[in-house]
């Protein structure tokens, strides 16, 4: 098994995508801390390509142990126009507890970033308290005032605010 793990890491990091693909498969298919340990490595790097090649593979690999690397390589300033593979990544993790960070992508993130956010924030179900409410509606109003802070705020204003919407009722039950 451990010479199967390093030949699917060098297969993984290959420029060839026919050899990399299945390598990724099997390496999820394996799991493990092991690979676990490997696929967030890639998070820290500077290599966009093994970054979103880590993320796509930590998607499909549902670990939830994968959120808080993730989400650290997400807010990394360097990273701000890599972010969209990465928040893809969170769809099948357990981000309930990540309720206003996933407000805040959704805000200040791109095109990418901010569908990425939508579909996490309409896909899964978020532990909140009533600050948290308060402190999204606080940033949607700021956006609001301020729309140059959120990328492609007209084509997406109507979206957030249903979004927004959706989350503030609860400040009303």
């Amino acid at each position: 098994m451990v010479l199967d793990l390093t030949i699917l890491k060098a297969e993984f990091l290959s420029s060839d995508w026919t050899i990399a693909e299945p390598a990724l498969d099997k390496l999820v298919s394996i799991g493990g801390d092991e690979v676990f340990e490997f696929l967030v490595s890639f998070l820290s790097g500077t290599d966009v390509l093994m970054r979103n090649r880590a993320s796509i593979a930590l998607h499909d690999s549902e670990d939830s142990r994968a959120v808080e690397p993730l989400m650290q390589a997400i807010t990394k300033k360097e990273n701000e126009n890599y972010r969209g593979t990465m928040v893809f990544a969170l769809d099948t993790l357990n981000c309930s507890h990540l309720l206003v960070e996933m407000f805040d992508l959704l805000f200040y993130g791109n095109a990418e970033v901010k569908m990425g956010a939508i579909s996490i924030l309409d896909g899964q179900i978020f532990e909140f308290d009533s600050d948290d409410l308060h402190t999204i509606k606080a940033k949607w109003d700021d956006v609001q005032q301020h729309p140059e802070v959120c990328p492609e705020y007209i084509k997406n204003k109507e979206d957030i605010q249903h979004t927004v919407d959706g989350f503030i009722a609860y400040l009303e039950v």
